[in-house]
């Protein structure tokens, strides 16, 4: 899919693909979801040990308390659909949880199937997770994928490391001031199309990846 971040989400509305709130009916899909995405993007950058150790189960119980309620934090957590609603992505976003953090607000996860890549979906979430404005997030070193996507949607390396011993991994601060494409009339979101359970997409006004949630 070619053009700007905005126009392949736009495009991604067109085509039937919605983002919406995650609920709490969402968690056993949204924990088998989670693994999926891990084994994909994951596998030869993390211990072997450690994906093969995370449970589907153990994550539906997870995000079934973290949903029962609303989070204390103001995290918000959003969950992508295919046309015919089938939930392929998962997504958080909310104040920042570093105590040196560049920005308040920080993208925390974005998780996208691969069977969803391409289609314009990971950049229709983007644009609410992070709208115009600052926002800053960790991507594991080596997921070459998702550090190319952030970069396309202004996000910058700016030096901030952290290493994960329990899944052996090392992470990279990514931010950014401003969106590349605030400005643009397809990042308008005043008059996007909001599902009626809370879910946004881009509307016909026009409009892989941190860990955990």
């Amino acid at each position: 899919m070619t053009g700007t971040p905005n126009d392949r989400g736009r495009a991604a509305y067109q085509a039937g693909w919605r983002i919406r709130h995650a609920h709490p009916e969402d968690a056993r899909v949204m924990g088998r979801v989670h693994v999926e995405v891990w084994r994909e993007a994951y596998t030869g950058l993390m211990r072997p040990e450690a994906l093969a150790g995370v449970d589907p189960e153990i994550g539906a119980q997870r995000w079934a308390r973290i949903l029962a309620a609303p989070r204390p934090d103001g995290a918000t957590t959003w969950v992508g659909c295919t046309p015919t609603g089938e939930v392929v992505a998962l997504a958080s976003e909310g104040p920042a949880r570093d105590a040196d953090a560049p920005t308040a607000h920080e993208v925390r996860a974005l998780n996208v199937l691969r069977s969803a890549y391409g289609t314009g979906l990971a950049d229709l979430l983007m644009v609410d997770l992070a709208g115009d404005g600052p926002a800053y997030l960790w991507v594991v070193e080596g997921n070459d994928r998702a550090v190319a996507f952030y970069r396309r949607h202004g996000f910058e390396d700016d030096g901030g490391r952290k290493v994960d011993e329990r899944l052996g991994v090392r992470e990279i601060r990514m931010g950014r001031e401003r969106s590349p494409w605030a400005g643009d009339a397809a990042s308008d979101l005043d008059g996007a199309a909001r599902d009626a359970d809370g879910g946004r997409g881009l509307g016909p006004s026009p409009v892989v990846t941190g860990k955990g949630p």
